[in-house]
C-alpha cells in the first residue's frame, strides 16, 4: 500500500489549508479583503453545499464589524439552505453576540424545527432557548 497522498489529495488538503487562513488568520489581522477574495474563490467549487460561502462571508464581515453585512450573509444562507438547522444557528448566534435576544430565540427555533435527526444539537438548542427565555 501506497503511504503517499495522491496529487489530488495533497492539492485538496492545501486548498483546504489555504482556506482556513482565508477565513480565521487573515481577517484577524486586518486583511479582509484578501481574505473575501480568497473565500469566493475557494466557494466557487460546485462540490461545495450552497450556503458555505454566504456563512464564511458573514464571519469575515462580523470580524470586520461590518454587522449589516453579516447579517446579510447569515440570512442568504438561511434561504439557500432552508432546510438545514444550521445556518438558523449561526445566525441565533450572532442575534445572541448582538445582543438581540428576541431575534436570538425565534432563530434557535427555526434552528430547532428543523434539526429533527440531530439529538445533540437539538438538547443543545433547547438549553440555550431556554437560557434565553429566562434572560426575558
Amino acid at each position: 500500500m501506497n503511504s503517499h497522498a495522491s496529487p489530488r489529495s495533497s492539492s485538496r488538503s492545501l486548498s483546504d489549508f489555504v482556506f482556513t487562513v482565508a477565513e480565521h488568520v487573515l481577517p484577524a489581522i486586518g486583511l479582509c479583503r484578501l481574505s473575501r477574495s480568497i473565500v469566493n474563490r475557494h466557494y466557487a467549487d460546485p462540490a461545495f453545499r450552497p450556503g458555505a460561502k454566504s456563512l464564511a462571508l458573514a464571519r469575515i464581515a462580523e470580524r470586520e464589524g461590518e454587522y449589516e453585512a453579516a447579517e446579510a450573509h447569515y440570512k442568504a444562507a438561511t434561504q439557500v439552505e432552508d432546510g438545514e438547522p444550521d445556518p438558523y444557528l449561526y445566525l441565533g448566534q450572532f442575534y445572541e453576540r448582538r445582543g438581540k435576544v428576541q431575534l436570538a430565540i425565534r432563530t434557535y427555533e427555526h434552528a430547532l424545527t428543523r434539526a429533527s435527526q440531530e439529538a445533540e444539537l437539538i438538547s443543545a438548542l433547547e438549553t440555550r432557548l431556554q437560557a434565553l427565555r429566562s434572560r426575558m
